[in-house]
């Protein structure tokens, strides 16, 4: 059995919507989006049991903090292109060269708090549009 290390995980960027990703640095955690399927009741007064179909899959979100650089222009680009609604063009690479990609706009990019024994911490969230490729 082999398993994929989380080190070496990275996130990139691609505000134009092309290939030409920019890796986000600093990151320390990174949560990949994933697929639902959320299906709808069919069931009806004559039916025995309950019916269900499958509706239209959902990519949900990417999500992953940093360690906030303030001269980096890979963060000030997060920052701004989230206060735009920008959609880019995301790339999680895992180690083991498995990439996960997808269109999504950055909703959220915020400070976690600061505190006198840390360093200042900042969470991204990406909500998916359209379909998850992973290859």
């Amino acid at each position: 059995m082999s398993y994929v290390a989380g080190k070496g995980t990275t996130v990139g960027v691609d505000w134009a919507g092309g290939s030409s990703y920019t890796t986000v640095a600093q990151v320390t955690t990174i949560k990949p989006p994933g697929v639902t399927n959320e299906p709808v009741e069919t069931t009806h007064l004559s039916s025995t049991w309950k019916t269900r179909i499958a509706t239209i899959p959902d990519g949900g979100e990417l999500s992953f903090t940093v360690e906030y650089d303030g001269a980096d222009s890979g963060h000030i680009a997060l920052s701004t292109n989230c206060a735009l609604g920008t959609i880019g063009t995301w790339l999680v690479t895992l180690s083991d060269g498995t990439a996960i990609t997808h269109a999504g706009i950055l909703t959220k990019f915020e400070p976690q708090d600061h505190q006198v024994d840390n360093i200042s911490m900042w969470d991204a969230t990406v909500q998916v549009t359209g379909a998850i490729t992973i290859a």
